[in-house]
């Protein structure tokens, strides 16, 4: 008797301590993903002045006339529009990793409260 008592606290300590590396590990995740989304964000901010200067060289370069700088500001903008279009894609696949995250903690809590909700087993003598 007292073994299968011993035996479940070691069982439930095992289950305690999974959970608790799986929380950090949930944390640590959201983490990575916070850091990603800002450094996309940062690229998208850097993209969006790249594509502001590009138009402006690219408008008075058609103005002056001067097809090489059309080239140029034309090269320009598709640098800008490329970098532009990948950070938000990343941006799009760090929300779904982030959906995915949020769905995994909530259900990590629920379970958590499940078993603090449970009624407690009486011990037999």
């Amino acid at each position: 008797m007292i073994s299968c008592i011993f035996l479940k606290k070691v069982e439930e300590d095992k289950k305690k301590e999974l959970s608790r590396k799986s929380l950090e590990k949930l944390k640590k995740e959201d983490v990575e993903i916070s850091t990603a989304e800002t450094e996309q964000r940062s690229i998208l901010k850097g993209s969006e002045a790249l594509l502001k200067e590009a138009e402006k060289k690219l408008s008075d370069a058609i103005k002056s006339g001067d097809m090489d700088m059309v080239s140029v500001g034309h090269g320009l903008l598709e640098v800008a529009r490329r970098r532009m279009d990948a950070a938000t894609e990343q941006l799009s696949i760090l929300a779904g990793k982030r959906k995915i995250c949020a769905g995994k903690k909530e259900h990590h809590e629920s379970n958590i409260e499940e078993r603090c909700r449970a009624p407690k087993v009486a011990k037999h003598s």
